[in-house]
C-alpha cells in the first residue's frame, strides 16, 4: 500500500498521477461489494480509493477539533496530529476498513493522494498494524519551500484575502509548510521511506530515473517505467515547476529542513545507483558489444535486456539490442523498441532509421521509405540514411520510372554534399609517363554481386554506353 505523503497538493498529485502510470491503482472503482463509510451497504455499491481514505482523513480532522481542510493554526494541527492516534475505531468500522484493504489488496499495489495524511500519518499507521499482512511503503514529496509559499500567497489574493497583509501570508504559509514538514521529518527518522523531490519528478531529463527507484523500492517490476515512458512525458510538462514569484525569502529553519530531506533523497538515489542492481553503462555497452562481436548473441542480448530493467530510459542499450535482434532475424522484437525509441523521442532520427532498416528486411519497402524520410527529415546529414533509402527504392513496385529517377538525383545530390562537406577536395595526382597507343585497347572490368539491382548499377547502364569502344573493351561481373 503506497500513501502519497507531503505537504503540497502539486507533489503528491503528481506523484500519485505518475505511479498510476506504472499501474498503482490510485482514483479507481474497487471490485463491487464494498461500502464507503456511512453508506448503507449493498451488493452492488463501488468505492473509490482515493475518496474513501480522504473522507476518513476528514472525519478524523474534524474529530481531532481542527479545520478539516487541513489549513489552520499550527498549534491546532499539531494538536490535531496528537489526537488522532488516540481516535477509536469500532468493529464496525475495523471491519469495513479490513473488507476494503482486502478488496483493493486483491487488485495489486494500491495507495491514495492526500496532504492531510501528513497529519493523520499515526491514526494510519497503528490501524494498518492490526490488520495483518499489510505492507506500508508511504512515498514522500518534499517542494522546495520559497515556491511552496509564494504559490499559497499568491492563491490567497486570487481568492480576496483582504484581512491579511502580503507580509502575513507570507509568514502564515512558511509556518504552514514547517508545521507539516517538521511532523514529516520526524517519521523520517524512525522509518526509512522513500522520499523524493518535487524538482526530480517534475523534469523530463530526472522523472525516468527517479520513478525507476520509487517503483523499484516500492516493489514493482521497473521495466513498467519503460512501457509507461511515453505517456509520461505530457503529465511531466504540464507540472514543469514556475518560477517563484518572489514573496520574500523563507526562513532559514525552512530552507534548512528542506535541505535535510533533499540529503536523504540524494543519498537514496546514491545508494540506488551503487547498488548490485545498477550498472555502470559504458562498461555494460562495451562488454555487450564485445559478446556480440564474439558471436554471443544470446548472451549480448540478455545481457542488454537485464540492463533496460534496471534503467528502461537508457536510449544506447535500447538501440544496441533492437539493432542485434534485427541482425540476427527477431525482427518483431526489433521493431518494438524501435517503436519505443520513436514514440519517447520523436524528433531522434535513430529510431526512424532503425525501424526503416527492419521493414526493408520484412520486405515492406514502401513503409520503409517513408520510415527512411522521417530520418532524413530529422538529420539531412545522414548519408547512411540517404544510400539506404536508394537502395531500398530499387525494390518498389509502386515508385514510376521518373519519380524514381527524381528521387535517386535528389539522394546522391545530397550523398555528394555531404561527401563534399566531411572532405576537403583534393586534385587528382596525374598519371606520368603513359604511353598513348592509339591502336591498343584497355580492358575495364566492373564487378558488384548486385550490380543489376544497386542504385550504381542503374545509372552505370548509359554510362556504359559512353565508352569508346575503339579504345576500351568493357566487362561487367
Amino acid at each position: 500500500m503506497v500513501p502519497i505523503l507531503g505537504m503540497h497538493h502539486s507533489g503528491t498529485a503528481l506523484m500519485a498521477q505518475l505511479l498510476a502510470e506504472v499501474g498503482v491503482c490510485f482514483d479507481a472503482a474497487s471490485p463491487t461489494g464494498v461500502q464507503l463509510v456511512g453508506q448503507q451497504a449493498t451488493a452492488t455499491s463501488v468505492m473509490n480509493p482515493g475518496e474513501y481514505f480522504r473522507g476518513i482523513n476528514t472525519q478524523l480532522l474534524h474529530l481531532a477539533g481542527c479545520e478539516s481542510t487541513g489549513f489552520d493554526a499550527p498549534h491546532k494541527l499539531l494538536s490535531a496530529a496528537r489526537q488522532c492516534v488516540k481516535i477509536v475505531v469500532d468493529d464496525f468500522r475495523h471491519r469495513e476498513l479490513a473488507d476494503v484493504v482486502r478488496a483493493l489488496s486483491e487488485r495489486g499495489c494500491w495507495g491514495w493522494e492526500d496532504p492531510r495524511t501528513v497529519l493523520t500519518l499515526d491514526f494510519w499507521q497503528r490501524v494498518f498494524s492490526e490488520l495483518k499482512d499489510i505492507q506500508l511503503r508511504p512515498v514522500i514529496v518534499v517542494r522546495q519551500p520559497a515556491d511552496v509559499v509564494s504559490e499559497m500567497v499568491d492563491r490567497a489574493r486570487i481568492a480576496g484575502e483582504r484581512q491579511l497583509s502580503a507580509q502575513q501570508l507570507h509568514r502564515s504559509a512558511t509556518d504552514l509548510w514547517l508545521t507539516y514538514n517538521r511532523w514529516l521529518w520526524k517519521f523520517c527518522l524512525r522509518n526509512r521511506w522513500i522520499v523524493v523531490t518535487y524538482q526530480a519528478i517534475a523534469q523530463p531529463n530526472s522523472v525516468a530515473d527517479e520513478l525507476t527507484r520509487v517503483v523499484t523500492e516500492i516493489g514493482l517490476d521497473p521495466a513498467r517505467v519503460a512501457r509507461a515512458l511515453p505517456r509520461l512525458a505530457p503529465i511531466v510538462t504540464s507540472a514543469a515547476p514556475s518560477p517563484s514569484s518572489g514573496h520574500g525569502a523563507v526562513s532559514r529553519e525552512a530552507s534548512e529542513l528542506y535541505c535535510q530531506f533533499q540529503r536523504l533523497a540524494v543519498d537514496s538515489r546514491k545508494h540506488f545507483t551503487e547498488s548490485a542492481m545498477f550498472r555502470d553503462y559504458s562498461t555494460l555497452l562495451q562488454k555487450a558489444t564485445g559478446l556480440k562481436d564474439a558471436g554471443r548473441i544470446d548472451a549480448a542480448v540478455e545481457l542488454l535486456e537485464q540492463s533496460l530493467k534496471i534503467r528502461p530510459q537508457y536510449r544506447a542499450s535500447r538501440f544496441l539490442l533492437s539493432y542485434t535482434l534485427m541482425e540476427t532475424g527477431h525482427i518483431e522484437r526489433s521493431e518494438q523498441h524501435a517503436r519505443w525509441l520513436i514514440d519517447t523521442q520523436p524528433d531522434d532520427p535513430v529510431g526512424h532509421g532503425l525501424r526503416a532498416f527492419g521493414l526493408t528486411q520484412q520486405a515492406r519497402i514502401d513503409e520503409a521509405l517513408v520510415a527512411f524520410r522521417a530520418c532524413i527529415e530529422r538529420r539531412p546529414d545522414n548519408s547512411v540514411a540517404w544510400s539506404n533509402m536508394l537502395f531500398a527504392s530499387l525494390y518498389s513496385d509502386s515508385i514510376s520510372p521518373s519519380d524514381f529517377t527524381a528521387l535517386h538525383v535528389e539522394g546522391s545530390s545530397a550523398i555528394a554534399r555531404i561527401v563534399a562537406a566531411n572532405q576537403p577536395f583534393e586534385a587528382l595526382t596525374e598519371i606520368g609517363n603513359t604511353e598513348h597507343r592509339p591502336k591498343r585497347r584497355f580492358r575495364i572490368g566492373y564487378l558488384s554481386a548486385d550490380l543489376k539491382k544497386h542504385p550504381v548499377g542503374y545509372f552505370l547502364r548509359w554510362l556504359l554506353e559512353l565508352h569508346d569502344t575503339k579504345q576500351f573493351d568493357v566487362f561487367c561481373y
